[in-house]
């Protein structure tokens, strides 16, 4: 079964694989042709991209995945009768923060502006209420994509750092793309954001967010602070970044790795994201 966040992912990282490729110094530890490597256990490559007819493609399995076709399912979900959000699946009204900001940036990377804003618009500008969080101004991982609110239903339906890292990201890719200033007010309340939950976290590093109700989950998620350093760069959060990226260099790629990312904390079931060492 087919999900927006996978979809766009993979047209995200259709594009990333060839620079990474490219940049990536052959002898450097884990590099091609290592990930049998003993010292590089759990560690994942991008597949090499080739341009064809002026897009990016690539096979996997047999089956010829091309960037046109990702986009045209993308936008097909997101023309769902009384929808701005893009659907989780054809027929369904569910959706999450995360899927919607990966759809945002592949919209903005194919130059489909107008649809990227359409998934900004049809989320609330003050971001999903919490009374009672120490730290206001994020979104909740599961919504409507019809009304582009949170399912207050669902449980748990969490202010997880890593989603609102990814919103961020497309967000500051918005306003690199176009110029255009009209979401400086969100950028500036997900930093913000950020910077609270950082300061309520022993240093270094940051919590992983919010429950629902407002308590804080006090501990650290390897996945969402690699997120959460790279949405903050050029915000003017470099604190931030630097404690994120202290807890990382410490807990996450320890010097006994070889070069290669640990799993981190309680985040076993992340290897994927985690274990990318490139």
């Amino acid at each position: 079964m087919r999900t927006v966040g996978l979809l766009a992912m993979i047209l995200v990282m259709l594009a990333l694989a060839a620079a990474s490729a490219a940049a990536a110094p052959t002898d450097a530890p884990c590099a091609h042709g290592a990930v049998d490597d003993p010292a590089c256990v759990g560690y994942g490559t991008l597949p090499d991209a080739q341009p064809a007819a002026g897009r990016w493609n690539q096979t996997v399995a047999g089956t010829t995945i091309d960037d046109s076709q990702v986009l045209a399912f993308l936008a097909g979900l997101q023309d769902t009768p009384g929808t701005s959000l893009v659907p989780l699946f054809v027929g369904s009204d569910d959706t999450t923060t995360y899927s919607n900001a990966v759809a945002a940036v592949a919209f903005l990377s194919a130059g489909q502006v107008a649809r990227a804003r359409r998934v900004f618009d049809g989320l609330p500008a003050a971001g999903d209420p919490c009374p009672t969080c120490a730290c206001r101004g994020a979104y909740q991982q599961f919504r409507s994509a019809t009304t582009g609110m949170p399912r207050a239903t669902m449980d748990p339906n969490d202010f997880w750092i890593g989603d609102n890292a990814w919103l961020l990201t497309a967000l500051k890719q918005h306003r690199v793309v176009t110029g255009d200033q009209r979401y400086n007010g969100r950028i500036t309340m997900l930093v913000n954001w950020f910077s609270c939950l950082e300061n309520l976290t022993p240093a270094p590093g940051i919590y992983s967010g919010f429950r629902k109700d407002g308590s804080l989950m006090n501990w650290r998620h390897a996945e969402g602070s690699i997120d959460v350093y790279g949405a903050l760069k050029g915000l003017n959060a470099e604190p931030v970044r630097l404690s994120v990226k202290a807890w990382l260099d410490d807990a996450v790629w320890p010097s006994d790795q070889h070069g290669c990312f640990d799993v981190g904390w309680l985040n076993r079931g992340n290897l994927p994201t985690d274990n990318v060492s490139r």
